[in-house]
């Protein structure tokens, strides 16, 4: 059997965290070429606004999985009153079959409870994964409070649409 090297890293310095959040985005581009989508980071602005955020906000959390000497997941997300807020993972699919997703969780999971998280918060979403870790959800709500004009009307027509194009894109990709 051969022997392999795997390495938690815990991200502390600014450096580090922008150093692991470029793997974050390749591991995300390999993803997404494999399963033949659009990426959800592949937006320059999206890159742009979450390194700002990195160098800024010393919450922010980045953790690694390497083996032997390569990044094979990346979790992002952040802490805020004694409570992580998961916001994304990566991983290589070469290594799929390893799981390096749910391993790298598993261990931010540890990490945040030997550290005294009184949460791990998942964020929105119904993702089968979730059920396997959490035994509980909450309801989400939104309030939008709105001036009644042109722009407002607009707008609403415009994420209507969006959501529409989204619901037809979702149900071609999956068979529907």
């Amino acid at each position: 059997m051969e022997e392999h090297n795997a390495e938690f890293v815990w991200c502390e310095t600014v450096g580090e965290k922008l150093t692991c959040f470029e793997e974050f985005l390749i591991l995300n581009e390999k993803r997404a070429t494999e399963r033949g989508i659009q990426s959800s980071v592949a937006r320059d602005s999206f890159r742009q606004h979450h390194r700002r955020v990195i160098e800024n906000l010393p919450n922010a959390r980045i953790y690694c999985l390497r083996l032997d000497g390569d990044t094979i997941a990346v979790v992002y997300g952040f802490l805020f009153a004694a409570r992580f807020f998961y916001y994304q993972v990566a991983h290589d699919p070469a290594y799929g079959h390893l799981s390096p997703g749910k391993v790298l969780l598993f261990r931010v999971m540890t990490v945040c409870a030997e550290q005294g998280c009184k949460e791990f918060n998942f964020l929105q979403g119904n993702e089968a994964y979730k059920s396997f870790w959490a035994d509980q959800s909450r309801p989400l709500f939104q309030l939008k409070l709105e001036k009644d004009n042109w722009r407002v009307w607009l707008l609403r027509r415009f994420n209507r649409t969006k959501n529409w194009l989204k619901t037809i894109r979702d149900r071609s990709h999956h068979g529907h």
